[in-house]
């Protein structure tokens, strides 16, 4: 059977199992979104952001390159993302792993000297299993990460490898505030265990082709 690459493997999930993928309005149904493993928490009616919006979005970027092969895509992302923020005035959440950070320090500078205002976040120095990793040995990498890093400002916003959280007590003594979760939910910010969650909703990757539509939507 030959299958479209334009069309992602969660779309094609969704028509098989019958739900339909938008309401008449054009939007992500309810069912959509429960076939999507993607949770839905609105906010407190009339809530406003700062800046007098109802709404507002994250995007996160995993700046790691652990596996043999990934130090092209990686620097070829990376700069075309930076281009994309620079051009529509739109910052970045950039999870930065030291050691990647290290060895491909063109591409980490071309994070810090853009013209956009991105955020750094620390993502280990190797990219490890904190749910697999004692304290000690989590607080050394983040330590490390840091050093590498060589900000002005310490990171407060920490993003666990694989969403595979553990140690919080970790993070808060030492000076984080915000954590991306592991679970896909559409919806207003929560604290979690002392900490802000900002979670993830869709994931882009090389599975992610022609899922332009459905990211918009």
């Amino acid at each position: 059977m030959r299958i479209h690459l334009k069309r992602t493997a969660k779309a094609l999930a969704l028509e098989a199992a019958g739900a339909p993928l938008l309401s008449s309005s054009g939007s992500l149904t309810r069912a959509a979104l429960q076939r999507l493993r993607i949770g839905f928490e609105p906010p407190a009616s009339g809530l406003r952001y700062p800046w007098g919006e109802r709404a507002a979005a994250c995007v996160s970027i995993d700046f790691d390159v652990t596996r043999p092969g990934r130090e092209g895509p990686n620097r070829t992302g990376t700069f075309a993302l930076v281009e994309l923020s620079e051009r529509y005035g739109i910052p970045l959440t950039w999870a930065i792993c030291g050691r990647t950070a290290e060895e491909d320090v063109k591409s980490y500078s071309r994070i810090l000297d853009s013209s956009a205002e991105h955020e750094i976040g620390i993502h280990t120095y190797s990219h490890i299993d904190a749910s697999r990793s004692g304290a000690d040995e989590l607080e050394a990498e983040i330590t490390r990460c840091v050093a590498t890093l060589g900000l002005s400002s310490t990171p407060t916003t920490f993003v666990f490898p694989w969403n595979r959280e553990a140690h919080f007590d970790v993070l808060k003594r030492m000076g984080f505030l915000v954590y991306r979760g592991d679970k896909r939910v559409i919806g207003g910010l929560s604290k979690a265990r002392g900490l802000w969650n900002i979670p993830p909703v869709y994931y882009v990757d090389q599975k992610s082709v022609g899922a332009a539509s459905l990211m918009k939507r």
